[in-house]
């Protein structure tokens, strides 16, 4: 965010835009919208864990390789790998730009 003047500029353009600047409520936190966007492209783009484990509990079918998957298998999911990858994004991944989650 440092390096994203216009982005401060309109997270606090958000928080300001309120009629009860001074109370930070529950309601009005859920009201901020691009504050919400940041803070999830934040996690994107730099994930605080890069991958996870996760034990599948029922069989399952990969859709497009249609490897099988049994319950009880460990399977790995890259967070980073998946937060990067171009054919999941319609904007460069690899910018910080938060208007990607609106989209």
């Amino acid at each position: 965010m440092s390096k994203n003047p216009r982005i401060q500029h309109k997270i606090k353009a958000e928080l300001n835009n309120s009629s009860d600047q001074q109370h930070l409520s529950l309601d009005r936190l859920d009201s901020l919208v691009y504050l919400d966007c940041v803070i999830k492209e934040v996690l994107r783009y730099s994930s605080p864990a890069s991958m996870t484990f996760r034990t599948l509990v029922v069989n399952d079918c990969l859709p497009q390789s249609g490897a099988q998957l049994f319950k009880g298998d460990q399977v790995l999911i890259p967070f980073h790998n998946l937060a990067q990858d171009n054919r999941l994004w319609s904007v460069d991944p690899n910018l910080f730009y938060p208007g990607k989650i609106l989209k």
